[in-house]
């Protein structure tokens, strides 16, 4: 039974009675480098300790400043060096420097640290006068005191492309002696739960316990052609899904989102009506028999039959949740505070 849910943002506005929050979730951005009208990819936690950016790619600084929430980010967690992941991350740095005078913190893997010095040093000036506007943090599986969180930087160099540098982020937040976590995958081909259930197996044991709260949120494609293939296939969500119901994917325009949803729907309906006669089928054979054997050998072909059909149709078992359709906006919340 899950202690925690997920909400669009706007739904609890539109309620009489609100809940207080754990944790807002902003997306400022929900494409790749090629999506401009829902810009580079960025996640804001918000929490009543502080806030965390996730990547900082060319379009997020204007976003941030849009969206008047600039001033409010404690932490910049960087995945990789692409520039839509720090395309505006110096932009960033020298506006917080100048208004507040205090290094940005900037959060990444050690392999991701050299790159970005040398990218804000040696590229964007940050030097003399400048260089302490920012510091860097590569330290792994740290407990983060004043955002009263445990937030593990996990290693997918080689899952993207084989020679980039990159991460993405598991963040462990804990209410009332009970955890809940927010998956952030990054930019990856392959699920980001089995490459945490490979490498970092005690962090997924703990993960592992109670599923319900766990979101993930899951960088994902539809399209296996340039420059769309070094991400995650959609089709492939089931292997996430089976194990984390609350699944959400960014980093794919709301054209693609909306041609996915719709070819979904209709494979999805075609499915369930074949499935339908195949069951009814199953029930009227099983009634014949009192044999169990018998039984479940028949509901064993009847698993087989509808397996194959979803084949052919490239039908899909699981329900897809893109982060557009919630308007980039989610709140965590306790079940049983009323």
């Amino acid at each position: 039974m899950s202690d925690f849910f997920i909400e669009p943002k706007i739904s609890s506005l539109l309620k009489t009675t609100r809940k207080p929050s754990l944790l807002d979730i902003d997306f400022v951005g929900t494409g790749g480098a090629f999506d401009f009208r829902e810009k580079n990819s960025s996640m804001v936690l918000k929490t009543n300790s502080g806030s965390i950016l996730v990547d900082c790619g060319s379009t997020v600084y204007s976003s941030l400043c849009e969206k008047k929430i600039i001033d409010d980010i404690d932490y910049i967690f960087i995945t990789h060096c692409h520039e839509d992941h720090i395309g505006s991350l110096s932009t960033l740095v020298f506006h917080k420097f100048f208004s507040t005078k205090k290094p940005v913190k900037i959060e990444c893997l050690p392999s991701v640290k050299e790159k970005i010095e040398i990218y804000l040093k040696d590229v964007c000036g940050h030097i003399g006068d400048f260089e302490n506007s920012f510091s860097i943090n590569s330290n792994e599986g740290t407990l983060y005191k004043d955002l009263n969180a445990i937030i593990y930087k996990i290693d997918t160099t080689g899952f993207h492309f084989k020679d980039i540098y990159s991460s993405g982020f598991v963040f462990n937040f804990r209410k009332d002696k009970k955890d809940f976590f927010v998956l952030y995958s990054g930019d990856i081909n392959v699920p980001f739960t089995e490459i945490i259930k490979n490498q970092y197996n005690s962090l997924y044991n703990s993960i592992i316990q109670n599923p319900e709260n766990v979101f993930v949120f899951h960088d994902a494609t539809i399209k296996c052609s340039f420059p769309n293939y070094p991400h995650f296939d959609i089709k492939k969500s089931e292997l996430i899904t089976k194990v984390f119901r609350n699944f959400f994917v960014y980093h794919i325009s709301k054209q693609d989102a909306d041609f996915f949803m719709d070819d979904y729907n209709k494979k999805n309906f075609k499915f369930n009506k074949i499935a339908k006669k195949i069951d009814d089928e199953l029930a009227k054979k099983t009634l014949l028999t009192n044999d169990d054997k018998v039984k479940e050998v028949l509901s064993n072909q009847a698993k087989k039959i509808k397996l194959d059909i979803a084949d052919d149709l490239d039908a899909f078992g699981c329900e897809i949740k893109f982060v557009e359709t919630f308007n980039g906006s989610f709140k965590i919340q306790q079940k049983n505070i009323f």
